[in-house]
């Protein structure tokens, strides 16, 4: 069984010297250029299980990896300002033949931005209901599976009055 070990030992260490510093500074700025793990791993010829484990086993792959997303991260809320505020270009055609061009703006990039940047603000808010009565009816054929659901809806629902969680056991199909 040791050569077995051995064996196991010899292809991590050579798994992990695959994945160089070279390899790794190059991923890191392909990474900071995409913004994509799986895009990025492709064009350095790595495997996405690779980054995890280097990841996980070094301390400044991760926190370098973890500046690159922000660094991508950053660029990508760059462009979907651009598109949202200054608008994107875009041509015109009339048969067959391009007559100019007009710029349109994205009002949706622009609310997902100031949802994310002013949230407290532009967020969605989802408001509890507390009028009206909250009726949940479990129908089942077995009673005995009923009982659980029940105490836990009730449970979960204890603070939306009143609450009406009944249990109806329907009768036995084969009868």
């Amino acid at each position: 069984m040791p050569s077995d070990d051995i064996n196991v030992v010899k292809l991590v260490s050579r798994q992990y010297l695959l994945f160089d510093a070279k390899r790794q500074k190059n991923f890191l700025n392909v990474l900071r250029d995409c913004g994509n793990i799986t895009s990025a791993c492709r064009q350095i010829q790595v495997s996405p299980q690779t980054i995890l484990r280097r990841r996980k086993s070094d301390v400044k792959f991760a926190r370098d990896f973890d500046q690159c997303m922000d660094e991508a991260i950053d660029m990508m809320e760059g462009e979907a300002r651009r598109r949202a505020v200054d608008g994107y270009k875009e041509p015109v055609f009339r048969n067959g033949k391009q007559i100019g061009e007009i710029t349109r703006y994205s009002d949706s990039l622009l609310m997902f931005l100031m949802k994310a940047n002013r949230p407290e603000k532009y967020r969605d808010s989802v408001r509890p209901s507390t009028y009206g009565d909250l009726n949940i009816e479990i129908t089942s054929y077995a009673p005995k599976k009923i009982t659980a659901p029940v105490k836990r809806i009730r449970s979960s629902l204890k603070d939306q009055n009143p609450i009406s969680v009944q249990a109806k056991r329907l009768p036995d199909p084969s009868s």
